[in-house]
Parts: structure tokens; C-alpha cells; sequence
């Protein structure tokens, strides 16, 4: 059986602080041995979308982590600003099934 590390590709950009929020969030929701799992490079976190395209299903009654992102937009003088947003995402070993 391939390890969820194997089968992820993560769209994670990066940013320390960021996984750092999440990890906390884990930690405060599953506990100490689940924060450790936690790997924002291996793709172990994802949005509902991205879950269900991967194969996944979120249990019911699960309740998202919340995380930021940044889009690029254009402004009406053609320059681009970052527009931060809020991203919700599912802790795959502990929040989602495999379906497949």
C-alpha cells in the first residue's frame, strides 16, 4: 500500500508561517502525535476539491482547517496586487477515507 507521502504533490507555496498555523491547528484538534505527521511539502493537507479529485472523502461532520493563501488580481491600472484568502483545508490522516 502506498504511503500518503508517495501520492501526494502538494500546492503548498512555502511559507513557514503559514504551517505553522495549520500545524497548531492539528496539534490543538488531534493532538501532539498528529502535528508530527503534519508535512505541508508531502501534500498531507487539501481542500475538499482537491481531495475528492485525489481519491479521498472527507468523513462527515469534519470541520476544515484554516489556512491563508495569497491571489494575484489586476487592478484597473494594470499593475498586480496580492488579495490574501482564506483557504480550508482537511488533515488526510485523520479527517478523510480512501475511496479507490
Amino acid at each position: 500500500m502506498e504511503s500518503i507521502a508517495e501520492t501526494m504533490a502538494s500546492n503548498w507555496t512555502g511559507s513557514q508561517r503559514t504551517a505553522e498555523i495549520v500545524r497548531q491547528q492539528i496539534l490543538e484538534r488531534f493532538g501532539p502525535e498528529a502535528a508530527e505527521q503534519y508535512d505541508p511539502a508531502s501534500g498531507n493537507t487539501l481542500t475538499y476539491r482537491e481531495a475528492l479529485k485525489r481519491g479521498y472523502r472527507v468523513r462527515r461532520g469534519e470541520k476544515s482547517l484554516k489556512s491563508l493563501t495569497f491571489i494575484e488580481a489586476d487592478e484597473s491600472n494594470g499593475q498586480k496586487k496580492k488579495i490574501p484568502k482564506t483557504c480550508h483545508l482537511f488533515f488526510l490522516p485523520l479527517q478523510c477515507d480512501r475511496i479507490n
